[in-house]
Order: structure tokens, then sequence, then C-alpha cells
């Protein structure tokens, strides 16, 4: 029997105007697990981890984070994300925007 899964996304895009920054993610992360989302500057990291906490829509893709759907219950992510500290965004950017949402 496998895992629960804390992330199940499946195909994530997002552009910004003329610019594509995520094409086509999937990721699947069991619950307990951590794990660490590397690579270079501009290569679409905090727009993906801004998607998985509900705090910015996916232009196409589907999927859930902590049981939630990331689209249809995105205020729900927020704040579960938030009191149980399940999704910890590491970057400086993406935790300025976490503060910001909460106030």
């Amino acid at each position: 029997m496998s895992a629960a899964l804390a992330i199940d996304v499946h195909g994530l895009n997002k552009s910004f105007g003329d610019k594509h920054v995520v094409n086509d993610v999937t990721i699947q992360v069991e619950e307990g697990r951590i794990c660490g989302f590397l690579g270079p500057n501009g290569s679409g990291k905090t727009t993906t981890l801004r998607m998985l906490c509900g705090l910015l829509t996916p232009d196409s893709g589907s999927g859930q984070a902590l049981g939630f759907d990331i689209i249809g219950q995105a205020d729900a992510v927020k704040l579960r994300g938030r009191n149980d500290r399940a999704i910890t965004i590491g970057t400086r950017a993406a935790s300025k925007l976490l503060v910001e949402r909460e106030r």
C-alpha cells in the first residue's frame, strides 16, 4: 500500500504575457516527506510553489495539495498550509507573499 500524497499535481502551466514560466510540471510528494525544489534563477520554482500554495492560479493543469483542489479550493490550501505549516517555502520572495496574503 502506498503512502497518501500531500502534493499531487499534473500538467501545471503558467505564462506571464509571452513568457511561459512553468511548462507542464507534474509533481507527487508523499505525506511526511521533505523535499527540495532546485533550479537556476528564473526557472519557475517560485511560480510553481505559489500555485501549490494557492497563491497563484495555473493557466492549465490540475491537482491537489494537502487534500484540496489547488484551483477550486485555493483558499483552503492557503489556510491549511498556514495553520499546519504543511507547505513551507524557503525563498524570500515567496515567504514575503505568504506574509502579505495573511494581512
